[in-house]
């Protein structure tokens, strides 16, 4: 009701108070990279170890455990490359080294997917990474076998074919 002075007139009394809003985080935002896909060109040489030079960001908005997603390479010869960190909370920059030593005359080129899957709901991030390969002059040549034998006549003539090798 309406406040009223002694004298019947309208009070302009007032009450303030103060209260806190908690607002709880939602999982509502699915973990992202900060790319679609990822292109890079190495030697073949490159070493076991060798960090690749990508910038791999993934990234989850909400708060806390929701927050939390794990980082997965899939795909053919996705074992020849490792990722760390491959559990993130929040944020993170991902890594992909090389794992086995590499060869451009067995495989070129690899494509693999990149999954930020969530591990509290069915929320997953996907980007794609190609990687070509650059071939390098590391294979000597190599005759076909490893020793020939020749009979020749005496009476050979000179400038006759007495072998072909490859």
């Amino acid at each position: 009701g309406l406040e009223l002075n002694e004298d019947g007139t309208p009070s302009n009394a007032s009450v303030t108070t103060r209260f806190n809003i908690l607002v709880i985080d939602l999982n509502d935002n699915v973990p992202e990279f900060n790319s679609s896909e990822y292109v890079v060109s190495i030697t073949e040489l490159a070493q076991v170890g060798f960090a690749l030079p990508l910038f791999i960001q993934a990234q989850d908005k909400d708060e806390g455990t929701n927050s939390m997603f794990e980082i997965n390479l899939v795909g053919n010869n996705s074992n020849h490359f490792i990722i760390s960190p491959t559990s993130v909370q929040g944020k993170a920059d991902i890594r992909v080294r090389v794992a086995v030593p590499l060869d451009f005359e067995v495989l070129s080129h690899y494509e693999f997917s990149l999954f930020a899957n969530e591990t509290a709901s069915d929320h997953v991030g996907f980007a794609t990474v190609r990687i070509d390969l650059i071939n390098e002059n590391d294979n000597r040549p190599i005759f076909s076998q490893l020793l020939y034998n020749v009979s020749l006549f005496e009476n050979a003539t000179v400038g006759m074919t007495v072998l072909s090798v490859s």
